[in-house]
């Protein structure tokens, strides 16, 4: 009986919510500081749209991807002026080989999902769901690293504290 709305972010540039956070993220940092770049580390999505918003802004995006990320998604965060910098996932640390491209470049590190500008971005989701759907009593939203998660029940909790929120994954994840 219960009436089930759903939000459709494989729609958005680059096919997932992404684009939402690195947006957002790349957005705010200073405009000075925009000069010297982003660098971010992902196997896709969050690679393809920080991509995506460098591009807009005009600013060089470094991309610290595994050997083994799928094809296409490489294909894509090229095609998005993405610079990839490969690594082994097996042997290397992408979090401390990004900071380390950051800290020898001056450019801005852009986390996928914990960061106060990614969760903030990502939360958008949430503002617009209840725009189009203003008596939702229950959230439902897809757990990965949290960014998603935390910005929407941020955002939903502010709108309507007596939403319930889930955090929900697929069963064999």
């Amino acid at each position: 009986g219960a009436s089930c709305y759903f939000k459709c972010e494989n729609f958005q540039r680059g096919g997932a919510l992404k684009i939402r956070g690195a947006a957002n993220f790349l957005f705010s940092i200073p405009p000075e500081e925009r000069h010297k770049g982003v660098v971010a580390f992902s196997s896709g999505n969050h690679a393809q749209a920080v991509s995506i918003a460098a591009r807009h802004l005009d600013m060089k995006a470094t991309i610290v991807m595994p050997t083994d990320a799928p094809a296409a998604k490489v294909a894509a965060t090229r095609g998005y002026g993405g610079e990839i910098v490969t690594f082994d996932r097996l042997k290397d640390d992408r979090e401390a080989l990004g900071r380390r491209i950051a800290a020898e470049t001056g450019a801005t590190l852009a986390p996928p999902f914990d960061h106060e500008w990614i969760i903030t971005g990502q939360g958008t989701v949430a503002l617009e769901f209840l725009e189009e759907v203003p008596d939702l009593d229950t959230l439902l939203i897809q757990i990965g690293g949290g960014g998603l998660s935390a910005g929407c029940d941020i955002a939903a909790k502010a709108i309507n504290p007596n939403i319930r929120v889930f955090g929900v994954e697929p069963e064999l994840a």
